[in-house]
């Protein structure tokens, strides 16, 4: 009479339970990576907000950026995405508004909106002419 291998059941059992337990960890921990801080770039949740640049905008001036005005509460993160071919360096002109530094070709980067107020913002390469503004409100 054959016995059925029961510590080999259980250990496929298990084996396949920790399958599931590892894929669930890896499914719950692909959220974003975006990066959100307090102005200067870093890990951190997902944006409320998305200010992107377009292909070929590096000299369109306050159409750089769409939205080129955009508005937003204090706390919130709002990402500059850069969909151009080309890094641009963004900061905002005024001391104390979100500034994303720079950004890659393709890349993006997010901050916390933390202080209220109407900031203009500029790409700081020279030669690019693109300048938007952000208004935080409380």
């Amino acid at each position: 009479m054959m016995r059925p291998n029961l510590s080999r059941a259980a250990t496929i059992v298990s084996g396949f339970a920790f399958a599931i337990t590892v894929a669930a960890l890896l499914i719950a921990g692909c959220g974003s990576d975006d990066k959100a801080t307090n102005n200067t770039g870093g890990p951190g949740p997902a944006a409320d907000d998305t200010i992107t640049i377009f292909i070929g905008k590096f000299n369109a001036g306050a159409n750089a950026f769409s939205p080129p005005r955009d508005t937003v509460q204090v706390g919130k993160t709002v990402k500059m995405l850069n969909l151009d071919t080309m890094v641009h360096n963004i900061n905002t002109v005024t001391v104390g508004g979100p500034s994303w530094g720079n950004l890659s070709a393709g890349s993006g980067n997010n901050v916390i909106a933390n202080l209220a107020g109407t900031y203009n913002y500029k790409c700081f390469i020279g030669g690019h002419n693109m300048t938007g503004v952000i208004v935080v409100i409380p």
